[in-house]
């Protein structure tokens, strides 16, 4: 068997559950002296592995209980559990081969915890967050009354605190054992979450090895960012059915963490021994009360204009060695964490979105990249991710940069049916209402209505040999 057949091996035990089964036994998690599942590797004196229960052959991640992933987040005794007491053991008199009190009993000796949901307060570097996790060794992780009681909670206590919410998701759906009880608990998270939101505080999703079912058409995807462990299998459907409803195995990698990145449905795609790192730079980011005033008395301004013909200018603004918005963002900001897509299932890669510090002030950068040589259309995911990134820097109050350089929106006939025409008014409209100020500079050759919409700012900048035109000046000519 290969080391792909032994992946896919483990991931259908686990997807077998379908949509909030629990398996009849856990097994046993893998011992130091035993070999990588994967690669046959003996972990034995591995450090990533000691630490982090990850493969230092093959890179695979191993479960890890509630506990353990806590201990490898949040700063050494921060962590405090909260609602221990919120339990309901068979709240509908469920009854099958195996009494469900039984099996809910059996989970809690097994695993130490009372419920599937662990939440408590904690730290990361100092600052002080609620943390929850969801562990798929209760149950297979399934949502039921109590567990969606102790994740609403944990949001409200975050609201009331004003401090951000680190979710860690290993789950494979609603415990349907206990029916529309537990199917409700996803509108109550939601609205705890919907709350949290308004209150302008951040929420980091982080998906596990699997993350299926009402989790993640729920309270997941309500995330500011979505993280994820490299390789997890995530979706709403389990994988058993989603082969079933395909009538054949799926391509190698879908519905894994990998192919939701590329989709642009999940922001990063993170090993976890660099984690931990990650948020605290992300909440430093989103969470960054330090401001840049302005000079009483502005400075004159100074024309750096070179003259040339206009002809020679659009040329330059075309040159090949003419930096792009990836370039220029690298060279402005430091810590800078990229944005993917809108989760609707496109990430177009000519927009490059995410936050970043700029002399100390954390900033929202929107760039339109113009890969060289090639034409340089904004599609409506593209327009679509901008505006997502626009309503981020509204909630957590982030001024906003945007870089203009493109040949305009895409006139494809598929992008027109996508919605093209939508897209462009909403990102126009949306960075005209933005109560944040805004900064947009023509870095190459900015045309027509792709450029407008990104470029309504407070403050509009030119570079030196950059144009602004209605239209490419040899699409003008042909049409005169």
């Amino acid at each position: 068997m290969t080391s792909l057949d032994t992946l896919k091996g483990m991931r259908n035990l686990k997807t077998l559950l379908g949509r909030g089964e629990a398996p009849e036994e856990e097994a046993p998690a893998p011992r130091p002296h035993e070999q990588c599942l994967s690669c046959s590797a003996d972990p034995e004196g591995s450090k990533s592995y000691e630490r982090f229960r990850v493969c230092h052959s093959c890179g695979i991640h191993f479960h890890l209980t509630a506990r353990e992933r806590l201990a490898t987040l949040l700063d050494v005794g921060s962590f405090h559990e909260d609602d221990r007491g919120v339990t309901n053991i068979d709240p509908l008199s469920f009854r099958d081969k195996q009494s469900y009190r039984s099996r809910v009993i059996n989970a809690q000796r097994r695993t130490g915890l009372t419920e599937s949901a662990l939440t408590g307060t904690g730290s990361i570097y100092g600052r002080e967050l609620v943390a929850a996790v969801i562990d798929f060794s209760f149950l297979g992780g399934s949502i039921g009354v109590a567990a969606g009681e102790r994740l609403a909670r944990a949001f409200e206590k975050a609201t009331s605190r004003r401090v951000p919410v680190v979710l860690i998701c290993s789950t494979a759906g609603t415990r349907m054992q206990e029916g529309l009880l537990a199917l409700m608990q996803a509108p109550r998270i939601a609205a705890a979450v919907r709350r949290h939101d308004r209150a302008g505080l951040p929420y980091i999703a982080v998906l596990t090895d699997p993350t299926t079912g009402s989790a993640y058409t729920g309270f997941v995807n309500l995330a500011d960012v979505i993280l994820s462990e490299p390789n997890a299998l995530v979706g709403y459907a389990a994988l058993r059915a989603l082969q079933e409803a395909a009538g054949t195995d799926l391509p190698e990698g879908a519905h894994t963490s990998e192919a939701h990145l590329k989709r642009g449905l999940i922001d990063a795609v993170v090993p976890r021994p660099q984690l931990r790192d990650s948020i605290a730079q992300l909440l430093d980011l989103l969470m960054n009360d330090y401001r840049l005033t302005a000079q009483k008395e502005p400075r004159e301004g100074h024309s750096y204009h070179t003259p040339r013909t206009a002809w020679q200018q659009v040329q330059i603004s075309r040159h090949a060695d003419r930096p792009n918005a990836t370039g220029l963002i690298a060279r402005m900001s430091t810590s800078f964490v990229a944005l993917r897509g809108d989760r609707s299932g496109e990430d177009d890669a000519l927009i490059q979105a995410g936050v970043g510090s700029l002399a100390g002030e954390a900033v929202l950068f929107l760039g339109q990249v113009r890969p060289h040589g090639k034409p340089a259309h904004i599609s409506t995911a593209g327009f679509r991710k901008a505006r997502r990134a626009m309503m981020l820097a509204r909630k957590f109050e982030l001024p906003v940069v945007t870089l203009i350089d493109t040949d305009g929106a895409d006139p494809s006939l598929a992008n027109e049916e996508a919605g093209l025409g939508f897209a462009v008014a909403q990102c126009m409209a949306s960075m005209l209402e933005l109560p944040v100020p805004t900064v947009a500079v023509i870095t190459g050759e900015a045309n027509s209505e792709g450029a407008m919409a990104m470029a309504v700012a407070d403050r509009v900048l030119m570079l030196d040999n950059a144009v602004y035109e209605v239209i490419r000046p040899e699409d003008a000519a042909m049409i005169l």
